[in-house]
């Protein structure tokens, strides 16, 4: 039980040591051994509350076992001004599972005016989410090569969307992702 601290303290110091050296320094956590989900979710999210306080930094977090691994990325996209609130927004990747055959996926997370408020998920691992001009600009399609195959611009202009559409070509197709509040 000790020894877990240790490493989480440890990893702390690690990222705070880290994080003065650059405004875009990737820090990143291994080897941090969890037992519980609960305490993988409760270091999770003090460091998801770092990256929005940082407004810069990506944090990538590992929880390794012998046969297993459960790594979050959280990243800090920007923020959208939605009928007076700031909605700040952080793209996370898990990749979890054994480590022979893992799964992957990310979500969304929002922030309406510096307090958690809902996600969405279920988005590819390596789904690419940026803001411009007021709008969230999201890609989940890629073509054989790894290339972003399409954009789809979601706007925050009459509130924060209950789901979100998002195509996977001009054919109409794609995926719904609803707002899960927290």
């Amino acid at each position: 039980m000790k020894g877990k601290y240790f490493f989480v303290i440890l990893g702390m110091l690690f990222v705070l040591n880290s994080n003065a050296q650059s405004e875009e320094a990737l820090t990143e956590i291994e080897e941090i051994n969890v037992r519980k989900v609960r305490d993988m979710d409760k270091v999770e999210q003090e460091y998801e509350y770092k990256v929005l306080k940082d407004k810069s930094n990506n944090v990538t977090l590992s929880f390794n076992k012998k046969h297993e691994i459960c790594k979050t990325n959280l990243s800090y996209i920007g923020c959208i001004f939605s009928k007076g609130d700031t909605i700040d927004i952080i793209k996370e990747c898990n990749l979890f599972g054994l480590k022979t055959s893992p799964h992957a996926n990310g979500i969304i997370i929002l922030y309406k005016n510096g307090k958690r408020y809902g996600e969405y998920k279920n988005f590819g691992y390596a789904f690419q989410v940026s803001i411009k001009n007021g709008l969230l600009e999201i890609s989940d399609t890629y073509t054989e090569n790894d290339n972003i195959e399409y954009y789809n611009s979601v706007t925050f202009s009459d509130g924060i969307p209950k789901e979100l559409f998002i195509k996977n070509d001009n054919s109409g197709y794609g995926d719904i992702h609803e707002l899960y509040l927290f």
